[in-house]
């Protein structure tokens, strides 16, 4: 199908609808020269502006279509949609074609642009979640609930989400992503993600408080003074992610 240079597709920013302007651009024998989510883009003199409802039936069937394809691919589309970068959406809707023209070895198209793209969205979503799944750190508020706020740079809270029910099952607790204002929630049973509001905060116990205090001084007193090295320190653990963790509390603010 020839790239239409002149169209655009505008959608909302969800993983729905993306799937569902797959499944229009399909049914239309249109393919659009980009992708742009509804809010907050401007619109260009020369350009036809096509907006797409999101519609969950359509992107049930691109969806289940692409697990046809491959689980990997699947994948592949889902996390790259968890990335903070610059025109995913486009990368993401090529990707998808590719793969129902190409089918599972689509990842094998290393030289291809969108491919390339996607994949390395996947990575950078992997890595901020295998960092955060090392430096999170909870503590206890009331009701016997642990909190833990990130900040991370992709929204990974569904990534982690797994490993944390696993390691924390038999805890109630709550991982907070403060950029993105919204928050997992897990009640020993199951999770679920909601929207929170903004600079919402909680309160530790003082018990917790106590605990906090003599981690920190255990953590000062089996440092040896003549072998820090604070240029490695900075290379293993950036100081984006100190702020939230009880070892540099109050330290590196």
């Amino acid at each position: 199908m020839d790239q239409e240079k002149n169209i655009i597709y505008v959608c909302d920013d969800t993983f729905d609808g993306l799937l569902t302007t797959v499944f229009e651009s399909y049914a239309s024998k249109k393919f659009p020269y980009k992708i742009e989510t509804a809010n907050g883009f401007q619109q260009i003199l020369g350009y036809e502006y096509v907006y797409i409802q999101t519609d969950v039936e359509k992107s049930k069937r691109v969806y289940e279509g692409l697990r046809k394809i491959a689980e990997e691919v699947l994948y592949s589309c889902y996390v790259a949609f968890l990335a903070s970068f610059h025109e995913k959406h486009t990368f993401i809707f090529k990707y998808i074609w590719m793969s129902f023209k190409i089918g599972k070895n689509v990842n094998l198209h290393l030289t291809d642009d969108n491919v390339k793209t996607v994949l390395k969205m996947v990575r950078l979503v992997g890595r901020d979640a295998m960092r955060y799944k090392e430096f999170v750190r909870f503590r206890e508020i009331q009701n016997e609930i642990y909190y833990a706020d990130i900040c991370p740079e992709h929204d990974i809270l569904e990534v982690i989400i797994p490993h944390f029910v696993d390691r924390f099952g038999e805890q109630k607790w709550v991982i907070h992503d403060l950029k993105r204002d919204k928050a997992v929630f897990y009640n020993k049973t199951e999770y679920y993600i909601r929207d929170v509001p903004k600079n919402m905060s909680a309160e530790i116990t003082s018990q917790e408080e106590y605990y906090r205090d003599l981690w920190k001084l255990f953590y000062k007193t089996i440092a040896v003074e003549t072998r820090i090295d604070v240029n490695r320190q900075r290379n293993l653990l950036p100081k984006k992610f100190r702020k939230y963790m009880t070892e540099f509390f109050r330290d590196e603010e």
